[in-house]
């Protein structure tokens, strides 16, 4: 049980006895109650609308509801009365619980107001892989590794070598037909081995690109996930590729399309098309849909973020905070 559930639970018995002395637990109203209200505890009224909300809430019938509503007031009422709800541990519960209230009519007071073309805007931005998706192009590669200030001895062997790894895939790319990428299969991943690669276009390219002896030279084979004609790689981040692979590898026209041998700041690359992924552009009400729960979200936090900046100049923390944070112990 968490330490919220422990406080109500100490609550409730800690009451029960002077709740059973009043004369039961439910209330019996003295005199008659005024329109709208349906029970009354001591001086609290407790309207039609509280045992409404508890109805939806809780899913049960009206008469239950109304005595959850008044069962709840008077163990409250014996909690105070027993000066349990003032507690310390009462009081922590309290002020969580109007915390995630204050949270609630922030996320209501959001969602009430239309969107504004710039908060649709904004959020597309942010979400452009979802709504503004452009054509994409994933690869397989392999690269001989050398950088910008290494010899022209080097980038020469270099470029001999990504040219004997271009031979050695012209006859994997020349029967690309005859090697379809499953249905519903798996993108391929850097991390899996070539034999476990679940499209075997890019398997057999890997293990044709690394059967080639490589004289000492770095070289790396891989797939890669698709990338824009901009630069961006299709993933979630903010991932890009460099402009030469990128002018190169999206100048493939279809899948087992072979490029040449490429440079870039990272080496000689040899690039082999796997797919072409089209564009997904959401317009209309589905964009508004798939938006909305961001720009809610958005409105939200901004919000919540200036109030705790108002109302955190009336606050105070300890310089040592942290040390004595430190000494917290936590249940687990």
């Amino acid at each position: 049980m968490n330490r919220e559930g422990r406080v109500l639970l100490t609550l409730a018995l800690g009451c029960l006895a002077s709740c059973d002395a009043g004369g039961g637990h439910l209330a019996t109203p003295v005199g008659p109650l005024p329109s709208g209200v349906v029970a009354r505890v001591g001086g609290q009224e407790i309207g039609a609308d509280e045992v409404a909300r508890i109805v939806r809430a809780q899913r049960v019938d009206a008469v239950r509801a109304r005595d959850m509503v008044v069962r709840d007031a008077l163990l409250a009422r014996g909690a105070e009365a027993s000066g349990l709800a003032e507690s310390p541990v009462a009081r922590l519960a309290w002020r969580g619980a109007l915390a995630r209230r204050v949270l609630a009519r922030i996320l209501a007071d959001a969602r009430a107001l239309p969107f504004t073309d710039a908060e649709l805007r904004d959020a597309a931005a942010r979400r452009w892989l979802e709504v503004d998706r452009p054509e994409g192009f994933v690869t397989v590669h392999a690269v001989v590794r050398f950088d910008a200030r290494a010899d022209d001895t080097l980038k020469v062997r270099a470029h001999a070598l990504a040219e004997a790894i271009r031979s050695a895939v012209v006859p994997i790319a020349d029967r690309a037909g005859a090697l379809p990428k499953p249905d519903g299969a798996a993108a391929s991943n850097p991390r899996t081995a070539p034999r476990d690669d679940p499209d075997p276009l890019s398997a057999a390219f890997r293990e044709a690109a690394m059967a080639v002896p490589t004289g000492g030279l770095q070289v790396q084979v891989e797939p890669l996930p698709a990338v824009a004609a901009d630069g961006r790689l299709l993933i979630a981040g903010d991932g890009r590729l460099d402009e030469a692979f990128t002018r190169a590898a999206t100048a493939l026209p279809l899948r087992g399309a072979l490029s040449p041998v490429v440079d870039s700041p990272f080496g000689a690359h040899v690039i082999l098309l796997l797919e072409r992924t089209p564009p997904v552009v959401l317009e209309g009400q589905a964009r508004r849909a798939k938006l909305g729960d961001e720009i809610v979200n958005e409105r939200a936090r901004a919000v919540e973020k200036k109030l705790l900046a108002d109302l955190g100049n009336r606050s105070s923390v300890a310089p040592d905070a942290a040390a004595l944070l430190g000494l917290v112990a936590v249940d687990q």
